[in-house]
C-alpha cells in the first residue's frame, strides 16, 4: 500500500514512517499542505494520514483541495492537540 504523510512535526512523521514500513508499506511524508498538494500531483497514495493543523494551512482546509485533485483518496486525520 502506498501511504502519504502529512505531518509537520519530524518524530511523529518518523515514528509513523518507521512502523509503517515495518510492515511493507511505501511511504511518502512531507512536512506542509503545500507540499502535499505538489506531491498528490506526482502520485496516487493508497491512504493519506493527515495532521490536523499544519504551519500553512489545516486538514479542513486542505481535504477539499485534495479531493479536487483525488476525488476517491481516502484521508485518515491525525493530531496530537489535546483540546
Amino acid at each position: 500500500m502506498k501511504i502519504l504523510i502529512v505531518e509537520d512535526e519530524i518524530l511523529q512523521a518518523e515514528m509513523l514512517t518507521r512502523m509503517l514500513r515495518t510492515w511493507e508499506h511505501e511511504v511518502v511524508s512531507v512536512d506542509g499542505g503545500q507540499e502535499a498538494l505538489d506531491t498528490l500531483e506526482r502520485c496516487v497514495p493508497d491512504l493519506i494520514l493527515l495532521d490536523v493543523f499544519l504551519p500553512d494551512t489545516t486538514a479542513m482546509e486542505l481535504i477539499p483541495q485534495i479531493k479536487a485533485l483525488q476525488p476517491d483518496a481516502r484521508i485518515i486525520t491525525l493530531t496530537g492537540q489535546s483540546s
